[in-house]
């Protein structure tokens, strides 16, 4: 066996097995040699695989938390891990925005695949407000009170 088999997230540290006494790089089988063989490769995980997490904010038209189509990607973090680690994605605070923990969408953790494709998301919901408006006693009428997302326009008149 003259090359090195590949595995993706692993780097190859030789073979064990039959009439070898230590993992070795090359194998010779001898011309004339009789019997059966039993070869294994063995491997060392790497520590240097790509995975992504990705953090997503919900648009200010949003009417349905659940549906991806309604946030906007803020940040793709681009780490390393070694492979078949489990790792989770550390949560950030954002201002006006709050972790949605119910979202079907969050991918928090996972093990890092060797070929680099594991990406964990989280989805934050943003904050909504109640506006309460008093009218004083020489203002008729005041009009703009309602619930508001963080980052609507409010108007207010009297």
């Amino acid at each position: 066996m003259n090359e090195d088999p590949i595995r993706e997230g692993y780097t190859f540290n030789g073979w064990t097995g039959t009439d070898l006494e230590s993992e070795t790089k090359v194998v010779t089988i001898e011309k004339g040699s009789i019997g059966d063989r039993a070869y294994t490769a063995n491997w060392k995980s790497n520590s240097d695989v790509v995975y992504h997490v990705q953090y997503y904010l919900e648009k200010l038209d949003s009417n349905d938390s659940n549906n991806p189509n309604n946030y906007d990607l803020d940040k793709d973090e681009e780490l390393f891990g070694e492979t078949e680690k489990f790792v989770k994605a550390v949560k950030k605070d954002y201002v006006g925005f709050v972790y949605d923990e119910n979202n079907s969408n969050n991918v928090e953790e996972g093990n890092i695949a060797g070929n680099g494709s594991l990406i964990l998301k989280l989805y934050y919901k943003r904050n909504s407000y109640n506006l309460k408006l008093n009218n004083d006693e020489n203002i008729k009428e005041v009009v703009g009170a309602g619930v508001y997302k963080y980052g609507e326009n409010v108007n207010i008149s009297a």
